[in-house]
């Protein structure tokens, strides 16, 4: 039996041994009854769609995906492969989760690299669909089989990878944000902002701050030039101006590019450098097309300027602000985690009493935290700043005093968080936590 009528033969056994004629099939099967004469009766036979052979394998009682692997060899049995075919049969093998049969396929079609243009316009369908998961296998045969090491397609299949694999785990997305780093200069400005904030989150949460500050910077540059030219394009087109298709609104990545510069002088210990940046996103009101998307984002680093406001004044050692901090925390609840946590480290290195915020947002004894986690849930730094309060608090509970088992469980919490985030800063941390246990009488 010929591989062109593999497919065929399974059909008509099926049909032999339930005893189906094609009157019959027709009916329950909904395909014209000319079409499955030509399918199974000329010579040679006609193709068939995966959605005709998913309608066959539904009126014979066979599972979905059935004859999907003879499908695909008849497929590549003819030197000229029907790209609508195969992308067809990718998108059915994506609803079934068949992941090996999308591999064993890529790999067939990647014998000739001409249809490596028509699998990355697949990858990108499937992001534009929210399924950026999905798409993973498509980009990755786009990086392993691009000839063009300078293709375009290339480097936004690498950033695309790059957003993939970003998740809890703080040492996948180190290796992850290391493997796109040469790329984030290729893609277009679009893609390249949300890359550029995306490095830093990363960066900050390995506490990489001089490459934070670098792709801080770079975001700085491209934000501002990108924004010039928005505007020139807002005057020249008038009421016809399409805006830059970016993740968040541009006026996000321009706030950020300044909120995230005082979130390195804040780290480095610069405080003072850190305040002249909070003037650059407390009020973005003035920004040119805001809609109400960009409005929000101007609300949301409107209130972050405010919070960071007072960690840079705490950290400078300014306590009379404590009252005022916590009036606004609970306002703003959203900005609990951070806040806290700086409040903490603040308590730590200058060396007073914050007792009563703890009580207010700690439920004693077993310190689980009552804020807010609000956005900060959804984003790769929610881990390092849980992980960096529970042992900051651990500090300050060392530091003050607090009962053995109330500070052990604090201690458990942040064991906890570093083996579930895999943290590589486990022994730095451990010693350091076992050095106030011996301190403690």
């Amino acid at each position: 039996m010929s591989t062109l009528d593999t497919v065929r033969s399974h059909i008509e056994q099926e049909l032999q041994r339930r005893q189906i004629n094609l009157t019959q099939f027709e009916k329950i099967s909904g395909i014209n009854r000319g079409v499955l004469s030509a399918t199974l009766n000329s010579n040679p036979p006609r193709s068939i769609s995966i959605n005709q052979l998913d309608r066959m394998a539904a009126a014979l009682d066979r599972p979905e995906g059935w004859l999907y692997e003879q499908y695909i060899e008849e497929c590549f049995a003819s030197s000229k492969v029907n790209w609508r075919r195969i992308r067809a049969l990718f998108l059915r093998c994506i609803e079934l989760d068949r992941n090996v049969l999308i591999e064993y396929t890529l790999n067939l079609l990647m014998e000739d690299y001409r249809y490596v243009p028509h699998v990355f316009d697949l990858a990108e369908e499937l992001v534009l669909n929210g399924q950026l998961e999905q798409s993973v296998p498509f980009y990755t045969c786009v990086i392993e089989n691009e000839r063009q090491q300078h293709a375009e397609r290339l480097a936004i299949s690498q950033y695309r990878l790059f957003r993939a694999q970003l998740s809890e785990d703080i040492e996948r997305n180190k290796s992850a944000v290391t493997l796109f780093y040469p790329y984030r200069d290729r893609i277009p400005d679009h893609l390249r902002l949300d890359a550029l904030l995306q490095m830093a989150n990363v960066y900050y949460t390995v506490q990489e701050w001089d490459l934070m500050e670098q792709v801080t910077d770079e975001m700085s540059v491209l934000v501002h030039r990108v924004y010039e030219e928005e505007c020139k394009k807002m005057d020249r087109q008038g009421a016809d101006y399409v805006p830059l298709s970016t993740e968040r609104h541009l006026v996000w990545y321009y706030g950020q590019s300044y909120l995230i510069k005082s979130i390195f002088f804040e780290y480095t210990g610069k405080y003072k450098e850190g305040l002249k940046y909070i003037d650059g996103y407390k009020d973005l009101s003035w920004f040119k097309s805001l809609n109400e998307v960009g409005h929000l984002e101007v609300h949301k680093l409107k209130i972050a300027a405010e919070a960071n406001l007072y960690n840079l004044q705490l950290m400078l050692g300014n306590t009379e602000c404590l009252e005022n901090y916590i009036t606004f925390l609970k306002e703003n609840p959203f900005e609990q985690l951070p806040s806290l946590l700086t409040i903490l480290k603040a308590a730590n290195i200058n060396h007073f009493c914050i007792d009563s915020v703890l009580n207010t947002f700690i439920a004693h004894p077993d310190n689980n935290i009552k804020f807010e986690i609000g956005y900060y849930k959804n984003s790769i730094t929610f881990n390092t700043m849980l992980t960096d309060f529970y042992y900051q608090l651990a500090i300050y509970q060392a530091k003050r005093g607090y009962p053995l088992e109330e500070f052990k469980n604090t201690l458990n919490t942040f064991d906890m968080s570093l083996r579930r985030y895999n943290m590589s800063r486990t022994m730095d941390y451990t010693s350091l936590i076992q050095h106030f246990i011996r301190s403690m009488p």
